[in-house]
């Protein structure tokens, strides 16, 4: 006969970047975009798939959104999962809010200057998009 049960696997908890480890990839970004990737990495907690899966109605940098239809308060993002064009996939298969801080919101401000920038990037409606090589203007694609 088969157990019918499983020792239970024990789970640590992945390592977190240091504030210092992240300083340090914010320093050596050269672009508004690379520093609000590493901001939403580390102060987010998202993953490289739901970073690259995000689309500009998904961010809700307002102090009230309800404008935009959302009841949650302060500034979110929405991570959903759908069939993305550049293959990016979030893990989930349920959709979840994920605030933000002060320092997120001037990341993608900032970020979003360098955009408008690039005349080809403001026809694509994902958040991060091909602005330093070909095809401009493209959604980036998570990297394998």
């Amino acid at each position: 006969m088969k157990a019918r049960h499983r020792v239970p696997a024990i789970r640590q908890r992945p390592d977190r970047a240091s504030d210092e480890d992240v300083l340090a990839l914010l320093r050596a970004c050269l672009s508004a975009r690379d520093r609000l990737l590493v901001m939403l990495l580390a102060r987010a907690g998202l993953r490289r798939g739901e970073l690259m899966g995000l689309r500009r109605e998904d961010v809700h940098f307002l102090v009230d959104s309800s404008s935009l239809g959302c009841d949650f308060p302060g500034s979110h993002l929405h991570v959903v999962r759908r069939q993305n064009t550049n293959g990016a996939w979030a893990k989930s298969r349920h959709s979840r809010i994920v605030p933000v801080d002060s320092l997120v919101v001037y990341a993608h401000d900032q970020y979003f200057t360098e955009r408008a920038m690039n005349p080809a990037a403001g026809e694509s409606d994902f958040v991060f998009v091909n602005l330093f090589r070909t095809p401009m203007g493209a959604p980036m694609t998570p990297l394998r």
